[in-house]
């Protein structure tokens, strides 16, 4: 992705107050919701509901209880914890992706690790796809069987929810479950003509970084991109600006903001990779200072107003 007319880089973002109270407005209502859904299972559970309203009324409960999860953090962080202590969990937090990039990935060579995330990922999503399915199912069947005549047994809602997940993989496994392989990283590599053999060996020793569906990994002579639709291989020598990006999009009364690395090489090419948060975005910027190369950071800021 390019950006057009960047500025400088400006502090476009939330203050403390804003996140502490967006922090504990969530956490309420969530709270407000598990109540309410924790006191819905009670009474379906008195009232000796049919089963299978009862077990998705419980799923329900606790995928809004995992979600939860997240707001609880927030809360915790921002309007519990004294400010010093949330300052070393920041640092905390940073040691530990230090450690994790550091990490040597398993598998004999690149191509093994790059199937390896390519079988995880696509796991990843038809988990996902299957919670949503017969979560949906459920919800749906609940809601026919409130009219007198309908009665639709549960266990059909299974047998459609499974029909649905494996139609949805059919159809789109090219577009949303398909990841780049071992294949396409071996034709990225040849067609640049570098030697398999050295490329293996630099980036088996790399550090690896989070990008939006994929990874990057940075070694002393060659870096990688893995994503989802594509893969890239460049040579370090190559690249003359590294660009820390960042788009901010100012939807109604709120700021969406999304971290790039931008790299440029000496044959004019500039490609941006979009990382996975804040964090992995600093990290892969100084892994390249370390390496001698210039970073410029820069914003580019574009608002839309919602209806």
């Amino acid at each position: 992705m390019k950006h057009k007319h960047p500025k400088e880089k400006t502090h476009n973002t939330k203050t403390k107050r804003d996140a502490r109270a967006e922090a504990k407005s969530n956490f309420i209502w969530w709270g407000l919701l598990m109540l309410l859904l924790i006191f819905s299972d009670i009474t379906m559970g008195f009232l000796e509901a049919k089963p299978e309203v009862f077990v998705v009324s419980v799923a329900v409960t606790v995928f809004w209880g995992v979600v939860g999860i997240h707001f609880i953090n927030d809360f915790f962080k921002c309007c519990i914890k004294p400010e010093n202590a949330v300052e070393k969990m920041v640092d905390s937090t940073m040691e530990a992706r230090l450690e994790k990039i550091k990490k040597r990935k398993k598998g004999k060579d690149i191509y093994e690790i790059v199937d390896q995330y390519r079988r995880q990922y696509f796991s990843k999503m038809i988990v996902v796809l299957i919670i949503c399915t017969f979560l949906i199912m459920g919800a749906l069947i609940v809601k026919m069987n409130e009219y007198s005549n309908v009665n639709i047994p549960y266990y059909w809602g299974i047998i459609v929810a499974i029909a649905i997940v494996i139609i949805s993989v059919a159809v789109t496994y090219k577009v949303e479950f398909a990841f780049t392989s071992s294949k396409d990283l071996r034709d990225e590599i040849q067609k640049h003509g570098y030697d398999e053999t050295r490329v293996n060996a630099d980036i088996m020793l790399a550090a690896y970084h989070d990008l939006f569906k994929g990874f990057m990994a940075i070694g002393l002579n060659y870096y990688m991109v893995i994503l989802q639709e594509c893969c890239r291989v460049g040579n370090i020598k190559d690249i003359i600006l590294i660009e820390n990006y960042v788009e901010t999009t100012k939807y109604d009364k709120t700021d969406i903001i999304k971290y790039f690395i931008g790299i440029q090489e000496s044959k004019g090419k500039v490609n941006y990779f979009r990382c996975g948060d804040k964090i992995a975005a600093d990290l892969i910027a100084r892994e390249f200072i370390m390496l001698g190369l210039e970073v410029k950071d820069v914003e580019n800021s574009q608002i839309y107003n919602s209806k």
